[in-house]
């Protein structure tokens, strides 16, 4: 199916940029909407308990549970009476690479002079690894959106995260 290629989407209407549009084209499936309310046509199963919510915002919805999971997940531990070694308070820059640092001030933002990587156990590696992935691919939600919201979903239960009014595909 020629909708089905990324060219489709990616090149419309002889463009070069490979910046998706909304163009009439999109229009004869979707109708007329701006590109971050696009949803399939004839609909997605509904994954976070309001149907009004479209696919980009929904995926941002468990992406945003999640990063609540890591920093509560890593709280935890670090405020056990017999931490771990290395357990920390997190934060995340997705613009600075290791991404994820320790938040020496508890304030979940990076700061200036918390340049400290942080250091995960197994169980919040493979959340923090979901929610980068989630970040770094940003046309997850229309990719392939019931995986994205499934990893997603499966690393916020795995953190023991709220999980309230969320499905899982």
């Amino acid at each position: 199916d020629e909708k089905a290629r990324c060219a489709f989407c990616h090149m419309q209407e002889g463009s070069h940029s490979f910046e998706v549009e909304v163009t009439t084209t999109c229009q004869d499936c979707h109708g007329s909407v701006a590109l971050d309310e696009i949803a399939p046509p004839g609909g997605e199963p509904n994954y976070d308990g309001d149907p009004m919510t479209k696919p980009k915002a929904e995926v941002t919805v468990f992406a945003a549970r999640l990063y609540e999971a890591i920093q509560a997940y890593c709280a935890a531990k670090a405020d056990d009476p017999m931490p771990p070694s290395g357990a920390s308070y997190t934060a995340y820059d997705g613009a600075a690479y290791p991404y994820f640092f320790k938040d020496t001030n508890k304030n979940g933002v990076v700061d200036g002079n918390e340049a400290s990587a942080m250091r995960f156990d197994s169980k919040s590696l493979r959340a923090a690894f979901n929610y980068q992935y989630f970040q770094k691919e940003p046309g997850a939600w229309a990719h392939n959106n019931k995986y994205i919201v499934q990893i997603l979903y499966d690393a916020i239960d795995d953190l023991d995260g709220d999980l309230t009014g969320l499905i899982r595909p």
